[in-house]
């Protein structure tokens, strides 16, 4: 085994089958003899990083084998860092546009969505191989997947990459949970009061088919009394926001 100019040899060629090795110099030589724990060959190879390895042998009746070489290795028994920063955790989104950051080059990698509830989607999960660039070792920003025909409208999914680098160590990511692929717009409907009602307090009946992010409902005067400050309009927060119907709501104040 060779680095950087120095030649390693493995002493006592007949005992290497279940044998572990140790680094010593002789000169400037740096030889590899048969006497140490096990686990530390590994060590060893991680701080010589780049080899050539040379494999040769002796028979009993001192015979010499030929000699296969290879080099150019490159030790890494560290497994690459994925990072996604878009989508995030429990984010409703429209789109498969996704930003992640690799810490080293990528061999090969594959972003996937899971469905885990919601509408039910029967294609799933859906497996989108990145190529190129997108394996580099940087930050990779809104790349769009072009998959949003394919997701169930209403359906909750995991978003991970599973990914591997030239050595074939897998990854390690943290997937996005919680998902929300939302297409559509909102349905809303509104029940009470109904046309030519006479009301004597502001009290609304509707309902929404999904949960909204924000919505207002607005008094606006059409005749009658002058009203100075129509129109009026109110801000829904929390629990009115909520998907499903939301009966006789105050808006009194």
């Amino acid at each position: 085994m060779t680095v950087g100019g120095n030649v390693i040899n493995i002493k006592n060629p007949e005992n290497v089958g279940n044998q572990v090795f140790h680094l010593c110099s002789e000169g400037n030589r740096k030889i590899i003899q048969s006497s140490v724990r096990k686990g530390e060959l590994k060590d060893i190879a991680k701080r010589l990083n780049d080899l050539q390895l040379e494999f040769s042998g002796i028979d009993f009746a001192n015979n010499v084998s030929n000699s296969v070489v290879i080099e150019n290795l490159h030790y890494d028994d560290e497994s690459p860092e994925i990072s996604i920063s878009r989508p995030i955790n429990s984010e409703q989104i429209k789109s498969t546009v996704v930003s992640y950051m690799s810490s080293e080059d990528l061999l090969s990698a594959n972003v996937i969505f899971s469905q885990t509830s919601g509408t039910v989607d029967v294609n799933s999960p859906h497996n989108v191989k990145l190529s190129g660039q997108q394996l580099t070792k940087c930050v990779h920003t809104d790349f769009d997947l072009n998959i949003t025909s394919e997701l169930a409208d209403g359906g909750r999914y995991t978003v991970n990459i599973e990914g591997f680098d030239k050595a074939g160590n897998a990854a390690k990511v943290v997937a996005i949970e919680d998902v929300f692929f939302d297409l559509l717009p909102p349905v809303l409907s509104l029940d009470s009061p109904i046309v030519g009602a006479r009301i004597n307090t502001p009290k609304i009946t509707y309902s929404s088919n999904e949960e909204m992010g924000k919505g207002t409902i607005t008094f606006t005067r059409t005749g009658g009394s002058e009203d100075p400050k129509s129109p009026q309009t109110v801000e829904l927060t929390g629990a009115q926001l909520k998907q499903g119907p939301h009966y006789d709501e105050s808006f009194s104040d």
